[in-house]
């Protein structure tokens, strides 16, 4: 189930991506979910989660439609905003679950996020390029899939699936489309699963075997890749220091 997971997301961020069909799912999707919600227990946490999932897509493809220099760094700095604070959200969790580590490299990633200045339109005009590194993306990857092993170990999984298809969009057609190719895939997910679960009452797939021994190697290697994101920035301060 994990590949054929793999397998939609994948084809959705190659062939889906296109303003009508992604405005029509992610305007449609919470639409539904309200009309639903009197019959729903959902925690304020998850709407938020999926309003923001789908704010992020609209805007998204909204992006490269805009011609205005002034708009696409308005809708960067919403796009940015958005990635940090689900960020935050994390972070937050997992030190309110005692996973102090984890922690510390999700503080990492937001203090090393590219801002809006790293953000431009491709020359097709249909995609929103974000110009980060490969440290932090997979800096990230490795936090957030330990994020998930940790506090939601019956899902961890399906986000191997979800966070394997932006790397491999990235490898594909460049790190400069992971983002796009992230948000896509993580708003899927979270809009389907919550419509297959608490609207439809449909069971999810079986509860995959515990990640608790794999967590200490996912938190280990997270660190890891934190400190090689930090690493240019602190070899850029090191000068300044020792001339002080």
């Amino acid at each position: 189930m994990t590949f054929l997971l793999f397998g939609a997301l994948l084809a959705a961020c190659r062939w889906g991506l296109r303003p009508v069909p992604v405005i029509a799912i992610f305007i449609s999707a919470p639409a539904i979910l309200a009309f639903n919600a009197p019959r729903m227990d959902l925690q304020v946490f998850t709407w938020v989660k999926v309003l923001t999932l789908a704010a992020s897509m609209l805007l998204i493809v909204s992006y490269p439609l805009v011609r205005t220099e002034a708009w696409q760094r308005r809708l960067a700095a919403c796009v940015t905003g958005i990635l940090a604070l689900n960020i935050v959200e994390a972070v937050v969790a997992d030190a309110v679950a005692g996973h102090w580590l984890n922690p510390a490299v999700g503080t990492s990633l937001i203090v090393t996020l590219a801002w809006p200045r790293a953000f431009s339109p491709s020359a097709d005009g249909r995609h929103m390029l974000y110009d980060i590194g490969w440290p932090w993306i997979l800096g990230y990857t490795a936090w957030n899939l330990t994020v998930v092993c940790g506090l939601y170990p019956e899902h961890w999984t399906d986000h191997l699936a979800v966070l394997a298809v932006p790397l491999v969009v990235a490898w594909l057609w460049g790190r400069e489309r992971w983002l796009e190719a992230r948000a896509l895939s993580l708003a899927l997910y979270a809009v389907g699963i919550v419509l297959v679960i608490d609207v439809f009452r449909l069971p999810w797939l079986p509860t995959p075997p515990s990640p608790a021994e794999l967590y200490p190697w996912l938190s280990g290697l997270a660190a890891l890749l934190a400190v090689w994101n930090l690493l240019p920035s602190l070899l850029r301060r090191r000068p300044g220091k020792l001339a002080a």
